[in-house]
């Protein structure tokens, strides 16, 4: 697998994420998405729960986006204008999905018009391929410097033989996480970098160059997971 144009491609797509600059553990920023999570199936035209937990210092987000590959793909906007309430941190929206859309298995949620967070890569339809990324859960709180494992599985066995990249959309840029890795092998762990933001909106990006596309690659996001202690 090719590693720069994915690397390229990619970072220019994630340039777009934004982290709120960092505080104190107990007060880490950001957004954590807790629904939809990596993995989860829906279906055209049914309604999709959109969970949330927000640090303090945010009270509006202007959009809730639905994206297809990556985010500034937008398929629709799900909602605007969204006040939080002083001092509650944790919020759930239910939406209704278009109809109509192709079955894929890189379905994304935004929050944010400049994208301050990205759910998990989920699937409508029955798209039947794609990889899902298990691990970082949900809520997983890491450290810098610290090791960070990340798994997943190829529920159709399209990928066996193919390997794939692995990076954290960090900002300003994506970061390299490990390369080369057998899909076969399910997981990797490695060292999350030092001097990264405190922020509870980092995903894993998985690449997989299985298909000849503009992008470089079908790519995977991982739940959204923190990393504080920076």
């Amino acid at each position: 697998m090719n590693f720069t144009k994915p690397l390229i491609i990619l970072t220019a797509i994630f340039l777009v994420i934004s982290f709120v600059s960092a505080a104190p553990a107990s007060k880490i920023p950001g957004i954590a998405i807790t629904s939809p999570v990596s993995g989860d199936r829906y279906s055209s035209g049914c309604k999709i729960t959109v969970s949330f937990c927000v640090d303090c210092s945010i009270t509006y987000i202007d959009e809730i986006n639905l994206n297809k590959f990556a985010p500034g793909n937008k398929v629709a906007i799900l909602a605007t204008g969204i006040n939080l309430n002083e001092g509650k941190q944790c919020y759930s929206f239910d939406y209704t999905l278009p109809t109509g859309l192709n079955p894929e298995p890189r379905y994304l949620i935004g929050i944010g018009s400049n994208y301050l967070a990205l759910s998990g890569s989920f699937s409508i339809g029955n798209p039947g391929f794609g990889l899902i990324v298990t691990k970082p859960n949900v809520l997983q709180n890491k450290k810098c410097g610290g090791k960070l494992t990340v798994k997943w599985i190829d529920p159709y066995n399209l990928y066996q033989d193919l390997t794939l990249n692995v990076f954290l959309n960090g900002y300003p840029s994506l970061i390299a996480f490990s390369q080369n890795v057998l899909v076969s092998k399910g997981e990797v762990t490695a060292t999350i970098p030092t001097g990264l933001q405190n922020n509870k909106a980092y995903n894993a990006v998985i690449v997989v160059d299985r298909l000849n596309n503009d992008l470089g690659g079908e790519f995977y996001v991982s739940n959204t997971f923190t990393v504080n202690g920076c």
